[in-house]
Order: C-alpha cells, then structure tokens, then sequence
C-alpha cells in the first residue's frame, strides 16, 4: 500500500453498519500530497475520497483491500479542506462475483460536498494490486 493511502487509512475511523457503514475522515493538514493540489488553497483530491471509500469498505468487509471495478458516479459538491472533519454515509450492496456497489455520500460541516458510486471488489489470488 502506498504512503498517501496509509495516510488516508490513518485518517479514518469506520464503524460498520447494517447495508454499510459511517466513516469519519479527518484530513490531516501533513497530507502529503495537500501541497500539490492548489499550492496557496489546498484541497482533498476526489481520488483521496475514493480510496477513502475504498479502505473504509474493506474495514466493513473484514478484508485487506478493495479496488475500484467500476467509478459509475462522482460529485464534487464543495471543496474539503485540511483540517476539516468529513462524515461518510454509505450502502455496500453485494453484486454478482463478489464485488460490491457501494454508494458513498460526504458532509462537512452538515453540508453535503460529494457523492461517488462505484463497484469495488477484492484482488484475486495472483493478480496483485494496481498501481
């Protein structure tokens, strides 16, 4: 696993849910890649959020890692900021082969900033992750 996703990874509290789970993001201002994304006003990646999703659904799965199938949907509402604390409401629905269909929506401040919907399953024995 890279660095920045075991940043995200840190960053991240899960409890699990019926059909899902709730995440707390706290986006860490030392996130390393914050400086490269709009220097003078950083803002959290949309890739940051999905593998946030991402890690979050492993954590509900019990598994070690999930990876995108299949991004059917993104919404970026409102910029998150470092230092902001971000809510994640999300359905897991189980599909076909394994995977899941996860649809994720993200409040700050009671203000919804971004939806994704995506599928996302596990690695299959041999194939290794994708960088």
């Amino acid at each position: 696993m890279n660095s920045i996703r075991e940043q995200i990874r840190s960053m991240l509290h899960v409890e699990p849910r019926d059909g899902g789970f709730r995440a707390v993001l706290s986006v860490d201002p030392k996130l390393k890649i914050l400086p490269d994304h709009f220097r003078d006003h950083p803002i959290l990646p949309g890739i940051c959020m999905v593998q946030a999703v991402l890690l979050a659904g492993a954590a509900r799965q019990g598994v070690a890692d999930l990876h995108v199938r299949k991004l059917k949907n993104a919404k970026m509402l409102q910029p998150v900021r470092p230092g902001q604390r971000v809510v994640i409401d999300a359905q897991m629905t189980p599909t076909d082969g394994g995977d899941f269909l996860i649809k994720a929506k993200f409040f700050a401040e009671d203000q919804r900033c971004a939806e994704f919907s995506l599928v996302a399953g596990p690695i299959a024995a041999g194939q290794g992750a994708l960088p």
